[in-house]
């Protein structure tokens, strides 16, 4: 079994879903996009709506009660922006770079997890890209697809979201990353 499948952030404990504001009106657009999206997927399997706020709304109670997903990129949510440098994820305008491993490619996309530096006990996910305009994932129902730790995502020649590289992490406390392929269903 893994760690903490990407899963378990959002259906083993309480979460609050984080909307980036931030950035140009397109970048606000997309950044909002990509969160109905999210929660439209989980209200549509889990019958309730996503618990939600804006990233400048986000409350220190609501913080430290709940598992944080985090929509967007450093840039477009406050969030994000203010844990960037103590998160093992990074975004560039042409990579994804988990634990020190860095994937290139243009319009790439990620979905992983990461507990949280500073609320022991509490998780964060990240669903987002350096460019959200372009970038797509194959899926946002991950309380059911999440069978991974991390995924970057590219656009194929057809335009649409492939899976560019998946992984899960190890036990703690190394943390390292290697490359998983997906269980048989």
């Amino acid at each position: 079994e893994s760690f903490g499948e990407f899963a378990h952030v959002k259906s083993d404990e309480r979460f609050v879903v984080v909307k980036g504001t931030q950035g140009s009106d397109a970048e606000k657009e997309h950044a909002a996009r990509w969160h109905k999206e999210f929660c439209d997927a989980w209200e549509r399997s889990a019958f309730v709506p996503c618990r939600s706020v804006d990233d400048v709304d986000l409350t220190a109670q609501q913080e430290s009660d709940s598992n944080l997903v985090l929509i967007g990129n450093a840039q477009t949510n406050a969030v994000w922006g203010r844990l960037a440098e103590q998160i093992p994820i990074k975004l560039s305008q042409d990579s994804v770079s988990v634990k020190g491993q860095t994937w290139a490619g243009e319009a790439l996309a990620m979905q992983g997890w990461t507990p949280h530096p500073k609320i022991e006990a509490r998780k964060i996910a990240l669903l987002g890209a350096s460019d959200l305009r372009r970038a797509q994932v194959g899926t946002m129902e991950l309380w059911v697809d999440g069978w991974f730790d991390f995924a970057v995502w590219s656009i194929n020649k057809a335009g649409k979201p492939e899976l560019y590289q998946v992984g899960r992490y190890a036990p703690e406390p190394s943390w390292a990353v290697s490359s998983a392929e997906r269980p048989p269903l």
